[in-house]
């Protein structure tokens, strides 16, 4: 039950999300793809998912068994990716897109599997190409001007 009313909440703000979509103005020298493409494809993948939510619930209860301290840890990583958002979104306009988004990514990796410093070459390596894709991406193709930061 859960799931399906979820689902039907995450479909529909989806779609008035989508249909805000078409409210982007497109610059005269921006690409045939504008600004809206990209969060139309993130919304046609949610919409795809919160469907087959939808049509296909997982069956899983809540937890509900057990006491207080049990219930509370079932929130720890949840709450451990809110806060890191949260920081993540207070960061980006003082340091901007690249240098926000890789410590975002790298914390997140780090804190939600704690795991020695020399094991997080592979994850800090991910988060750093991620930025570089992420960056290209959106300035080259999309043509969506990225937040800089304060101190550039």
């Amino acid at each position: 039950m859960v799931d399906r009313l979820s689902a039907a909440l995450i479909l529909a703000g989806s779609l008035i999300l989508y249909w805000q979509t078409y409210t982007f103005r497109k610059a005269p020298f921006a690409s045939s793809l504008g600004p809206a493409f990209f969060p139309r494809v993130v919304l046609v993948g949610l919409m795809a998912l919160s469907l087959a939510l939808l049509v296909w619930p997982s069956g899983r209860e809540a937890v509900r068994a057990g006491n207080f301290r049990e219930r509370l840890a079932a929130w720890r990583y949840p709450a451990i990716a809110f806060v890191t958002f949260g920081v993540y979104a207070w960061l980006l306009p003082v340091l901007g897109f690249a240098p926000s988004t890789f410590l975002y990514l790298a914390a997140v990796q780090y804190l939600l599997r704690p795991r020695p410093w020399r094991a997080m070459v592979r994850p800090v390596a991910g988060s750093l190409a991620a930025v570089v894709v992420l960056q290209l991406l959106f300035e080259r193709v999309l043509q969506v001007i990225l937040p800089h930061g304060r101190w550039m």
